[in-house]
This record gives C-alpha cells, structure tokens and sequence, in this order.
C-alpha cells in the first residue's frame, strides 16, 4: 500500500476513534472542544507503533511525521483533515 494511502487511513481510524468516543463515551474529544486534535492523535499513533505488525514495515519516524503533517495542514474540508469530524456513513 503506498503510503498516502496508508497516512489517509490511520487519520481515518483516529477521527473514526472520535467519533465512536463521542457518540459511545460522551468524551467530547478535541474535535468538539475546540482543540487542535494533534496531540490526541499523536497519542494514538504512539499506541499503533507499540504494535507488532499493525503498521507496514517502512514505517519510520519520517513516515509518522508526514502523517502528522498531513493530518495538520489539510485544507478545511479534506479528507485527511484531522480537524473535521467523521462519521461512519462518511466511507
């Protein structure tokens, strides 16, 4: 999988996370608070990273850092931005 490919799909899985938060737990998350999620979302993909085998095998300190970027620059709107919410229905 290239790795856009796979950047899209871990903010994916992580605006999907707060989503479920939200709707599950009533954590209201930094999407609904007013925060930037970057922190939060850092925070998950330092639990990915604990994983064996989750993240493909060229997954490096470089790598994490664009997807942070990506998630974090995206333009308002797009689908890899970290501070729009997602819902399920969204894929």
């Amino acid at each position: 999988m290239a790795s856009d490919d796979v950047t899209r799909q871990l903010i994916d899985s992580y605006r999907m996370r707060a989503e479920d938060d939200y709707n599950l737990a009533g954590d209201g998350h930094c999407l609904y608070v007013g925060e930037h999620p970057r922190p939060k979302c850092a925070r998950v993909l330092d639990l990915a990273e604990k994983r064996k085998f989750l993240l493909p095998g060229w997954q490096n300190r470089e790598s994490r850092t664009a997807c942070e970027a990506m998630g974090a620059a995206s333009s308002k709107g797009s689908w890899a931005d970290l501070c729009c919410v997602m819902e399920k229905d969204d894929i």
